[in-house]
């Protein structure tokens, strides 16, 4: 989910949506080649000097299409989606109304919550240590495994099960490996995974089946238990955010 983003009057970068994100983050390499975020360091133009990205320039305003934000908070990064140039959290969007529209490609940004809505089911937002997330469950064998799943939209897969998370609930071990895998998190650091299809998994009364689950080999990456939504599956629905 990616728009273009300008920053100051005069950078233009590739900029997608992670609601498992906070604020602006730019990568270092879209910093030194499509920012003048570093001008300011002019030995670095010189070949003197090494970037210095904790002292960037300050970003005044960002325009992510007819929306304004003025001085978000920018910090560097060294790994995000591919192709993109940094992503955009969903602290940057409090106060409105978030519409991802995945049929027509838009994101849109409301004022209050429309009206009339047909084929939405109202689903309760939770916040752990910042994060967005929901509750949701698989049925498997005709048993129940539910748990709260981070809303990752910066993520091209569909589900990740935290490992603590999977030992805790006894989650089945025996099902469909269809590959093992890697994966990064915004740091760079990689995780190995196993990749199984699970029967059926429920989000607020809507049923997904066959879905492939990511299952983490090792400790989880942000620090603490904690299972993902990836976009893989979200694009699924068109979903609104208050």
């Amino acid at each position: 989910i990616h728009v273009k983003a300008i920053l100051n009057d005069i950078d233009t970068l590739n900029l997608h949506l992670d609601i498992g994100s906070s604020d602006i983050r730019i990568t270092k390499e879209a910093i030194l080649q499509k920012t003048h975020l570093l001008e300011h360091q002019t030995e670095i133009l010189a070949g003197t000097m090494k970037p210095d990205f904790n002292h960037l320039k300050k970003v005044n305003k960002i325009e992510l299409g007819t929306l304004i934000i003025e001085s978000p908070v920018t910090l560097p990064t060294g790994f995000t989606a591919q192709e993109m140039d940094g992503r955009f959290g969903w602290n940057l969007f409090e106060g409105k109304i978030l519409e991802i529209n995945y049929d027509q490609h838009l994101l849109i940004i409301h004022s209050s919550l429309p009206r009339k809505l047909k084929g939405y089911v109202k689903s309760r937002i939770e916040f752990n240590r910042s994060f967005v997330c929901i509750h949701a469950n698989f049925l498997i064998d005709h048993k129940k495994y539910s748990g709260q799943f981070l809303l990752d939209t910066g993520s091209d897969q569909a589900i990740l099960l935290d490992s603590a998370w999977c030992s805790k609930h006894q989650f089945p071990t025996a099902l469909k490996c269809i590959r093992t895998s890697e994966v990064k998190d915004p740091r760079g650091i990689v995780y190995h995974t196993k990749i199984v299809e699970t029967p059926s998994f429920s989000l607020n009364g809507f049923e997904l089946t066959n879905i492939p689950v990511y299952l983490l080999g090792s400790k989880n990456p942000v620090g603490f238990e904690m299972n993902f939504i990836g976009n893989d599956l979200f694009k699924r629905f068109n979903v609104i955010f208050d």
